[in-house]
Parts: structure tokens; C-alpha cells; sequence
């Protein structure tokens, strides 16, 4: 239908939509141009009422942590630190996951652990196979039928790490089902290998649980032992790295 030239084209009711521009009532002697302005301004509701708001709080949070971060805290491998997802880590997990079908190690079961590697300017998908090294950064997915995760992981030196959750004995929250990405990447630090990774699944297990049965097992069996806890229960998901 040809407009006749009384009838706002839907540039101009968007602008009006937006506040951009006042007014933006249709002529009301044009019957079919008021009938498809009101048409278009509901289709905008409904579309509108289908979108979630944006949490500005949890936003400017993520801001204010990523501000917060020393430079020298991005660069020194020394030690294990959490660290903020860098942009170029995030930008090629994202290409990855798209692209990637299969689990990113060989675990089977109710649960499982995978991961990225980042070294130097390269990302690519964590080999469990490959030797790693101080300065590696990992970037940890998972799938699972559980909401909660207990991961924590046990060197060379029989020292243990907790890296989710940050604090208290909950597990953090995850999403059960497809495979998804934990919100924070680490920095392996200079401790001899094997360091062996174990993310305890679901709301029977507390950090002071998972803390005790790892370091219980890793005493009576050393890291192969730790490995194994995954064939023994399907809330449990290991990976064993081998480290330079």
C-alpha cells in the first residue's frame, strides 16, 4: 500500500516510541494509517514485555572488579590468582563454544570437566594429554545434572587449592545441562605436576567435604587415586594435567 504521505512511516514511529520526537499520532482521517500505527505500537509491547531488563547493579559491579584488578596482577605468573575473564579469552570462547560440539576432555559420566588453554596471544581447547606450564592460563566448562560446584585441585606437592567458590562452604551456583563456562580463569603457578582437578557436583558436597575426601584420598594413592574418585561417584569430575 502506497502511503499517502499523512501516515508516519515506522522510522518516525520508533523515534516517537523512543521520546526522540513528540507526538506521534497518525492523522485520524486516515482510518488505515491510525489502525496500522496502533498494529505496529502493540506488536512493540508485546516484544517489549519479552525482554528481560538489564541488572544495571550486577553491571556496574563488574565494572568496578574489573577496574579494581592491578595491571601486575594480569601479567605475574608466580602465583595462582583469580582473574576477571580477559576480552580476547572471552571473544575465543565464544567462537569456540559455537563451533565446538564435544567436550573438551575425555571424562564421561553424570558430569564432567573441560577446558581452555590461553598462552601468549593463542586460545585454544585444553588437551589433558599436553604439558603445561607457569603461566598458562585455564578457562574451566563443565556439564553437569547439578546446580552447584565444589572445584579445588591438588599439585605436586600435595598442596590444595580451592578456586569455587571464593569463600564459604556452598558450592557456587552453575547451570545444569548443556556445557557452559565458569565466569573466571586462573594462572598455573611454578608447583611441580601432576596438579589434578576435582569438581565435586551437586548440594551434598561442602568445601570442607570435598577439602577432606581429596586430600584423604590423594594421601592414601597420590594423584591416580584422585583420578579415580570420578569412576567411584558421578558427582565428581577429575582432570589430570602434567606440568613442566
Amino acid at each position: 500500500m502506497i502511503n499517502p504521505g499523512t501516515r508516519p512511516s515506522r522510522l518516525v514511529l520508533a523515534r516517537h516510541a523512543t521520546g526522540e520526537l513528540p507526538g506521534g499520532e497518525p492523522d485520524p482521517t486516515d482510518t488505515a494509517g491510525a489502525a496500522e500505527a496502533r498494529a505496529w505500537r502493540a506488536g512493540l509491547d508485546a516484544t517489549r514485555d519479552r525482554i528481560e531488563p538489564f541488572d544495571f547493579e550486577v553491571l556496574r559491579a563488574r565494572s568496578e572488579r574489573l577496574a579494581d584488578t592491578p595491571v601486575a596482577a594480569l601479567r605475574a605468573p608466580v602465583w595462582r590468582r583469580w582473574m576477571l575473564l580477559a576480552p580476547v579469552l572471552a571473544m575465543a570462547m565464544a567462537v569456540f563454544l559455537a563451533v565446538r560440539t564435544g567436550p573438551t576432555n575425555r571424562v564421561k559420566g553424570v558430569a564432567d570437566l573441560g577446558f581452555y588453554v590461553l598462552r601468549g596471544d593463542e586460545v585454544y581447547p585444553g588437551d589433558p594429554d599436553a604439558t603445561f606450564r607457569a603461566g598458562d592460563r585455564l578457562q574451566f566448562t563443565y556439564r553437569a545434572a547439578y546446580d552447584r560446584l565444589v572445584l579445588l585441585s591438588i599439585d605436586g606437592d600435595g598442596r590444595l587449592t580451592r578456586y569455587f567458590p571464593e569463600a564459604g562452604q556452598l558450592g557456587v551456583a552453575i547451570v545444569p545441562g548443556d556445557r557452559h563456562v565458569l565466569d573466571r580463569s586462573i594462572l598455573l603457578d611454578d608447583a611441580p605436576g601432576p596438579e589434578v582437578f576435582v569438581g565435586f557436583f551437586g548440594d551434598a558436597w561442602s568445601v570442607e567435604q570435598a577439602s577432606a575426601l581429596a586430600e584423604r584420598t590423594y594421601a592414601d594413592g597420590g594423584a591416580d587415586a584422585l583420578v579415580a574418585l570420578s569412576a567411584g561417584d558421578p558427582s565428581i569430575a577429575t582432570l589430570l594435567l602434567d606440568k613442566e
